[in-house]
């Protein structure tokens, strides 16, 4: 047997995983340094906007210093020299304030600079005058010649002030406008980067689909090649990625399997039938009868089942993922491998229950939300020996025949304990359909019902062969109130039985 070996591998997971972190990544920069540029854009809008106030402001401040001089010179009146310098102080600090932001501007900062020279000069000037004003009963004419050019000096102080508040304006209406068109690049070039993105994205989702579908599509048609017993069909080819060559490799081998359990059925069947022939011609003919009859009874493979299972696999295969799969494949090859390993063993009782729930697993992903399995497993009866598949064939009685009607809400619950007569009690319970007690009589007579299927009978007598007693089996059921079914295995004599059968 040879299967196909890896070639260049790459994982779904991984590509998809370090695409959706590249993605994550360019959007999470543009979006930061999206907020940089407006933080910076809104920022330069305080600072223009709080500035021009403080020009508005200055304006203001010059004219009232102004009229506190005018009032102290008309009325020498002490609490105007107060205000006066208030004024002044006010005037100072915005001129500080502003002055490293009219910098930036090369025509304001002229402004600016001219409108403290002649500050500096209305200020020495005035409080000159104020000063000499105090000591004098009225104005000389030297004295009003000052006035008169500190006034003068003050129209141009209002001319520079109201100057240099339109030239920042229109300083700062064209550098926030510059700001804001330049944001608007920035998002202009974040929203084209994030439709080319997403572009890129659905070109990758796109073929890592068709790489998907066409995997899946070719599981879909060998496993319908399967089903129909063509055991000769091609290994599957290297695939793109990890995850569908794993799950290639797993279906080939799961191919592999089955050809060489069939071929192994066949040649121990043909020994089987040598022996059982020899063994007729002696003296222990009833005990050889008995052996037959429970290797014929153990050797019924139920052909629905695994046509069934395949088929279930091959739906699988083509709407959900690899994982899924190679656990179906896996379920599948423990109860083929099982079913030969066992064939004519006691086999103990957790290998049993291993065996069911890879089983369950089949039909939970066959039935999904019409129907569910709870196990109630005492396992310090692990090691104790039974015979084999007892507990499968009824619980695919209870899908078949107790949960066909239920869309959904289907239960089955499985249960093993220890009685207080050392037996192993074993109950298939489910909340199907049931049935009457004229059907449970046919079920536990020798009749072969097609309706019930050759599970039921199979286990009830493979059951009375082992153990040469006929009280080991029950069945209780109503129409309507679902069915159980109940297994007693004495805890005590499985080793014998065992040596008995050969094992």
């Amino acid at each position: 047997m040879k299967l196909n070996k890896v070639t260049s591998e790459r994982s779904i997971g991984g590509k998809v995983f370090n695409n959706f972190i590249l993605i994550i990544l360019l959007m999470s920069i543009g979006f930061v340094f999206s907020l940089y540029e407006k933080k910076i854009t809104s920022k330069n809008y305080d600072d223009y906007t709080n500035i021009n106030i403080k020009l508005s402001t200055l304006s203001l401040e010059f004219s009232n210093s102004w009229g506190y001089f005018d009032m102290f010179i008309k009325t020498k009146d002490d609490s105007n020299i107060r205000k006066y310098t208030d004024s002044n102080n006010k005037i100072k600090n915005l001129l500080i304030e502003i002055q490293p932001y009219i910098e930036k501007d090369e025509n304001s900062s002229i402004y600016l600079r001219n409108l403290n020279n002649m500050y500096d000069i209305y200020k020495t000037e005035s409080y000159h005058l104020m000063s000499k004003v105090i000591n004098l009963e009225r104005l000389d004419p030297r004295s009003y010649d000052k006035l008169t050019e500190i006034k003068t000096l003050f129209t141009y102080i209002t001319k520079h002030s109201e100057s240099l508040l339109v030239s920042y304006m229109h300083y700062s209406n064209n550098e926030y406008s510059t700001s804001v068109q330049k944001y608007n690049n920035t998002e202009r070039g974040i929203y084209t980067a994030l439709i080319f993105i997403i572009l890129v994205s659905f070109a990758f989702t796109m073929m890592v689909s068709r790489d998907l579908n066409n995997t899946i599509g070719k599981l879909r048609s060998y496993a319908e090649l399967l089903t129909e017993a063509k055991w000769g069909i091609p290994d599957l080819k290297d695939q793109k990625y990890e995850e569908l060559n794993s799950l290639a490799r797993a279906f080939d081998k799961m191919k592999y399997s089955i050809r060489e359990f069939i071929k192994e059925l066949n040649e121990k069947a043909e020994i089987e039938n040598s022996y059982h022939a020899e063994k007729l011609k002696n003296t222990q003919k009833d005990k050889l009868i008995k052996e037959t009859q429970l290797s014929a009874l153990q050797s019924q493979m139920d052909p629905h089942f695994l046509f069934n299972t395949l088929n279930t696999i091959g739906r699988v295969a083509m709407f959900e993922d690899a994982d899924q799969t190679v656990k179906l494949i896996e379920a599948t090859s423990k109860i083929l491998r099982y079913n030969l390993d066992c064939k004519d063993k006691m086999v103990e009782l957790k290998e049993e229950i291993r065996m069911v729930k890879a089983y369950v697993i089949i039909q939970e992903t066959r039935f999904q939300d019409q129907m569910s399995f709870i196990f109630n497993i005492d396992e310090t009866l692990d090691t104790v020996k039974v015979p084999p598949m007892l507990i499968q064939p009824i619980v695919e009685n209870a899908i078949i025949h107790g949960l066909r009607e239920k869309d959904k809400g289907g239960i089955i619950y499985i249960t093993v304990v220890k009685d207080k007569n050392n037996f192993i009690s074993i109950s298939i319970k489910d909340n199907g359909v049931g049935m009457d007690n004229e059907k449970i009589d046919i079920i536990l007579s020798d009749i072969k019902n097609k309706s019930t299927g050759l599970g039921v009978f199979n286990v009830k007598k493979r059951l009375e062969l082992y153990f040469n007693r006929s009280d080991l089996f029950k069945i209780e059921s109503e129409r309507g109130e679902g069915t159980r079914v109940m297994i007693s295995i004495p805890i005590d004599g499985g080793e014998d039985i065992d040596k008995t059968f050969n094992c």
